[in-house]
């Protein structure tokens, strides 16, 4: 990327907004996606009983869990992954439990945004001490206003925050709902948390939740380990999206999130929650019939 060309600030809570996620992903739309994921600041995932610390630029995932995000094969995202490998973009390893993905080069771009920030926010110092005009004052509140949002540089000069997806039209109530308050970021744990959860819904709500459990002394480490069982459990009996709790739900004063925390697959699926029952295919006792059968009987009734 040349200086001359430039770039844009783009939220990660693009991610929530129903154009992304449309599948399945083009090639571009995926790499977008990996730089999204990626940590803004160094972090640390419990995988299984294991403690692995992710640096920034970083993000821990598995090939199934890309297939699923992108609508891809499981040879496609390998394929494109090797593709990003071979072109300098990422590097990345993986195993049976997970894949460990880094972006190339995450520094030299997302720093600009740093540096300009810091600059601005000198200059405007400068002007506030020199000169005390009303103007000036405003202009040192809006240079107040710039916060960081996952390694986003935001300026908020609005009293309303204005919608960063795609279009002029009024944001649906999942995207309001997705971004936290003004002057708020969530943050990477959360983030973490987020990604592996399986279904994308009131994230605000969600958030403000996950704080709570955190004043009660639960760890984010076992939170996210309870998301990550989850989504399996859910995956492995093929739960539809309906039937499976709101973040806010799972984190919420019943804490079902607990029982995730070490739950491991058994092997055996479990009718779904809440699903309606089907009591002539849940009789064990019934006689299977032929068709053929049945029209002799009823016949041979009417003789």
């Amino acid at each position: 990327m040349s200086e001359q060309q430039g770039w844009i600030k783009l939220y990660r809570k693009i991610q929530d907004h129903y154009l992304y996620n449309e599948k399945p992903f083009d090639k571009m739309h995926a790499w977008l996606d990996l730089l999204l994921m990626a940590n803004h600041q160094d972090s640390k995932v419990l995988l299984g009983n294991e403690l692995i610390e992710v640096k920034r630029g970083s993000l821990i995932t598995s090939i199934r869990k890309l297939c699923d995000r992108w609508g891809w094969s499981n040879n496609k995202v390998v394929h494109f992954l090797e593709l990003l490998k071979n072109d300098k973009m990422i590097e990345f390893k993986t195993d049976k439990k997970a894949t460990l993905i880094s972006i190339e080069n995450y520094s030299i771009y997302q720093d600009v945004c740093d540096t300009k920030a810091t600059q601005k926010r000198h200059e405007s110092d400068t002007k506030a001490t020199q000169m005390h005009t009303n103007k000036n004052d405003k202009n040192v509140k809006n240079d107040k206003n710039d916060i960081y949002i996952n390694n986003t540089c935001v300026h908020d000069d609005s009293p309303a925050e204005k919608s960063p997806e795609v279009g002029d039209g009024a944001q649906d109530d999942e995207a309001k709902a997705g971004s936290p308050g003004k002057g708020e970021a969530y943050t990477q744990e959360f983030e973490t948390f987020w990604s592996h959860y399986p279904r994308h819904k009131e994230k605000k709500k969600a958030y403000r939740v996950w704080q709570t459990r955190l004043k009660e002394k639960h760890k984010p480490e076992d939170i996210i380990k309870a998301a990550i069982n989850y989504a399996e459990y859910c995956k492995f009996n093929n739960l539809e999206e309906r039937y499976i709790k709101l973040a806010a739900t799972f984190l919420g004063p019943d804490k079902p999130f607990e029982e995730f925390i070490n739950w491991q697959n058994s092997g055996s699926k479990v009718a779904k929650v809440n699903a309606p029952r089907n009591y002539f295919n849940s009789y064990g006792g019934q006689r299977k019939y032929d068709i053929k059968e049945l029209e002799k009987m009823l016949l041979s009734r009417r003789g």
